[in-house]
C-alpha cells in the first residue's frame, strides 16, 4: 500500500510507516465501507478494470471522512493482475 504525501497529510499521518502500521488494508476503511469494497467494488474492477464509488475513509484519530474513490486494476501483457491504483476525492 501507498499513498502520496498529499493524502496522509489529508488523513492526518506524518508518513507511510504511521499508516502501515495499521493492521492491514482495511486499516483506511471502515468496516461496512471495506466491505463494499472487498464485495463489490474489487470483483469489478477484477472483470471491468475499474469501479468508482463513494466510500469512507478512517483518518488518523478514526474519524470517517467521505470521498469519491476510484479504482483501476494494473495487467501486466499476459492478462494477469500486477496491481490496483486509486484516486480518492474528498466530498465533505
Amino acid at each position: 500500500v501507498y499513498m502520496n504525501r498529499s493524502g496522509l497529510a489529508f488523513l492526518g499521518f506524518q508518513n507511510m510507516s504511521e499508516l502501515e502500521s495499521r493492521p492491514n488494508l482495511p486499516r483506511i476503511y471502515p468496516d461496512a465501507d471495506w466491505r463494499i469494497v472487498k464485495s463489490m467494488a474489487l470483483p469489478h474492477v477484477q472483470a471491468y478494470g475499474h469501479w468508482t464509488g463513494e466510500v469512507h475513509f478512517l483518518d488518523a484519530q478514526g474519524r470517517e471522512i467521505p470521498f469519491s474513490h476510484s479504482i483501476m486494476v494494473q495487467r501486466d501483457h499476459g492478462g494477469r493482475v500486477t496491481g490496483y491504483s486509486t484516486i480518492a476525492r474528498n466530498i465533505t
